[in-house]
């Protein structure tokens, strides 16, 4: 682990990685920075894989059946998503 320079003090990257809190009780609480981070990261990442696993079924259906059946243009992968959005406002259930 290498040494980094933080304002004047000489700071390990494992120091880095903890902030300290002062509690009111005056109690010092560590912290680990950055797991919400992380945990954002991987919510938006899981967001854009169901995003890609909802559009392709819908494109390729859409692609395979309207243009023989209704004379449709084919759509792509973006029009996919918007009628997927598009639906689930439409469809949506309010129980």
């Amino acid at each position: 682990m290498g040494k980094k320079y933080y304002s004047g003090k000489v700071k390990t990257e494992q120091q880095m990685l903890y902030k300290t809190f002062k509690m009111k009780n005056g109690n010092e609480v560590l912290t680990q920075i950055g797991t919400n981070v992380t945990a954002w990261i991987a919510a938006i990442a899981f967001i854009a894989v169901v995003c890609i696993l909802m559009m392709f079924p819908v494109m390729w259906l859409w692609n395979w059946l309207m243009p023989m059946i209704f004379g449709l243009c084919r759509i792509n992968i973006w029009q996919a998503l918007g009628l997927n959005l598009l639906s689930s406002i439409f469809f949506k259930s309010n129980k």
